[in-house]
């Protein structure tokens, strides 16, 4: 219930903080990982154990993102992803973004963390999964 309770409260801090994101990112973190289609879904990690997540669109066309919340949830340590039934939409237009950010609140350790994007496109689904990251907070 505690580790609910904790995942949850991540859920609520980086849905309070997603924005669009239009310029490129220059922190050296950034690490690419997955894509499906048009869609890149990035993450960048520090050490105090916050997190920012970017899903870049490289498609041709201005594209609908519909979305819960957040767009792109998080589970630390195996927990299970949580996203709401309150649906959000953005605009996106060709190589500019939608970022989220947020601190996961945890101790000094090392966490492995999964992220799971989930939105649609003209009625078509989107996943975009990266399991096993290794974060370590000091």
């Amino acid at each position: 219930m505690q580790k609910l309770s904790f995942f949850l409260i991540i859920v609520v801090l980086i849905s309070a903080c997603g924005n669009n994101y239009n310029g490129a990112s220059t922190n050296q973190n950034l690490n690419p990982t997955n894509d499906e289609e048009d869609f890149q879904l990035d993450y960048n990690l520090s050490t105090e154990g916050d997190i920012e997540t970017i899903l870049t669109y490289t498609g041709e066309d201005s594209v609908e993102l519909v979305f819960g919340s957040p767009l792109t949830a998080i589970a630390v340590d195996n927990t299970s992803y949580a996203f709401d039934d309150f649906r959000q939409t953005t605009i996106l237009n060709k190589n500019h973004s939608y970022k989220e950010s947020g601190s996961l609140n945890l101790e000094p350790g090392t966490y492995t963390l999964n992220l799971l994007a989930k939105f649609s496109v003209n009625e078509k689904q989107h996943e975009i999964e990266i399991n096993d990251i290794e974060m370590t907070v000091n």
